[in-house]
């Protein structure tokens, strides 16, 4: 029985590299090769360059791997916001009022 291939995760700084190559007009087996991944691999990253150099450009960490935003982004940054506050004045913060918070 042969065994599935390992799912590789990239990071953003690895991505900006695979474009970087391959704006340099290079075979992308050869890209595929040198940072052991799939073609198909290559082609979805290669199609997100815009999100990923915005991404860079906007100050998110190299390190990270994928690009997911919240479904609530604006509920998040409010009660992110919030807490940050609490915590400047010293009041601690349960996950029961952090959900109230949530809610109101």
């Amino acid at each position: 029985m042969t065994r599935k291939a390992k799912r590789k995760f990239l990071s953003l700084e690895e991505k900006a590299r695979i474009i970087s190559k391959a704006s340099t007009s290079r075979k992308k087996g050869d890209i595929a090769a040198e940072f052991v991944i799939s073609n198909s691999t290559l082609s979805t990253t290669l199609k997100s360059k815009d999100a990923i150099s915005s991404a860079l450009s906007s100050g998110t960490s190299t390190k990270r791997k994928k690009l997911m935003q919240g479904a609530h982004e604006d509920l998040e940054e409010a009660l992110f916001k919030w807490s940050l506050d609490m915590h400047a004045k010293k009041m601690p913060i349960s996950g029961s009022v952090l959900q109230q918070k949530a809610l109101n």
